[in-house]
């Protein structure tokens, strides 16, 4: 019986063509399957009544007529509930009012033995659960095609955490042709002058912090926005922090994306980057790559949020959302003019960079300059308060050469 009833159920599922494909749980599973954990059940009857009571959990209301709402969730998630309701649905689907009436029984005396009520009043608290579980397996048929959808889904994600990780040093090389080819990051390497940001902590208070304390900020909180006004060094800042990565041991491989080419592109987040140019080269595929940014071996540099058009943010919105959704432990540096989209989550940082003032002013001169010239410059400027201003502002815009 229980066979027969299941060919049917799959039956059904395979000649409604599995439309409207929701599956309940399929993010949260993804995440359990990548850790190791235990995280589906078989394509079975069973699972099938397991997964109609999980949805009817989490509705905010039970069937009318269930007064005791939290006694009467504690009964529904029990094991025993459950397979003794699959009876139930078995014998009544089945035609077989004897053990229908018998399964019914043994669930109404379990009810009220849990919740205390009396016996007459439990047999119609019972069937309201069992008609909600009947109709999401009889009679909907989105509900059978997402648990055969939902089966496959976690299989793969299973197979996939069991496999080796792709090794991510493929796309050392890829990473710094992206970071150089990056707006103004092959000027003056040498000469640069070491970013500093500025991040406002939960108390009120402000918090200075170098390239090294922005890079364990990004892993911690594995969101950080990086915000500022045009021109403050943001693009150069992101730079930077991916220089630091493929200096340090054990980083993970930072891959610069253009916002606005991304979403010119009409690809994928995901897409888009497995596409650039060299990562298709290195032997990375779109889903190894995928498998490298869920275990943190690959990090985002998405330059220029603000810059994509108004027109196209809905949409740059609901693409962020998604690679988020599908990669739940991906790290991403994002630069903005204004902490806003997905990027800049509750759960992730926001940080600003600190102006070019003039101490870093000074560091630069000395460090871009031989002794002599250096000086000589550095004692007009420093008497000079408008002049200093002025080459401040060049500053962010052009380079500074030997005279």
């Amino acid at each position: 019986m229980l066979e027969w009833f299941v060919r049917f159920l799959l039956g059904k599922a395979s000649s409604w063509g599995l439309r409207k494909l929701t599956g309940f749980t399929r993010r949260e599973k993804a995440r359990a399957a990548l850790k190791g954990g235990d995280s589906y059940r078989p394509m079975s009857l069973d699972g099938m009544v397991a997964a109609a009571i999980d949805q009817l959990l989490r509705e905010p209301l039970l069937p009318a007529g269930i007064v005791q709402v939290d006694v009467a969730r504690t009964w529904l998630s029990s094991a025993e509930t459950q397979k003794a309701l699959t009876n139930f649905l078995l014998a009544r689907m089945g035609s077989n009012g004897a053990l229908a009436a018998r399964a019914l029984g043994q669930l109404a005396e379990s009810y009220a033995e849990a919740t205390g009520e009396a016996l007459q009043l439990a047999h119609g608290r019972v069937e309201a659960v069992a008609n909600y579980a009947a109709t999401l397996l009889a009679a909907e048929p989105s509900f059978i095609a997402s648990q055969v959808f939902e089966l496959a889904a976690d299989n793969r994600e299973r197979r996939q955490a069991g496999q080796e990780l792709p090794d991510p040093g493929a796309l050392v090389e890829v990473a710094r042709d992206l970071l150089d080819q990056a707006p103004k990051a092959a000027k003056l390497l040498e000469q640069r002058v070491a970013a500093v940001f500025d991040m406002k902590t939960q108390g009120g208070a402000h918090k200075r912090l170098d390239i090294e304390a922005l890079l364990t900020l990004l892993q911690d909180r594995r969101l950080v926005v990086i915000d500022g006004e045009g021109g403050i060094g943001k693009t150069t800042a992101l730079v930077e922090l991916g220089h630091a990565m493929l200096a340090g041991a054990n980083m993970p491989v930072p891959l610069y994306v253009s916002a606005v080419n991304w979403v010119y592109s009409g690809r994928s987040l995901l897409g888009y980057v497995a596409g650039l140019a060299g990562v298709g080269r290195s032997g990375i595929d779109e889903t190894a790559l995928s498998r490298l940014l869920v275990a943190g071996k690959v990090a985002l540099l998405l330059n220029g949020w603000n810059e994509i058009s108004a027109s196209d943010k809905s949409l740059a919105v609901a693409r962020a959302d998604d690679f988020l959704g599908g990669h739940p432990n991906a790290m991403v540096a994002c630069t903005s003019r204004r902490a806003e989209g997905p990027f800049a989550a509750a759960s992730g940082a926001v940080v600003g960079v600190v102006e070019f003032n003039w101490e870093r002013q000074r560091t630069l001169i000395e460090r871009a300059l031989p002794k002599e010239a250096a000086d000589r410059l550095l004692g007009r400027l420093q008497a000079d308060t408008p002049l200093r201003l002025r080459w401040a502002i060049h500053r962010s815009t052009a380079s500074i050469e030997p005279t």
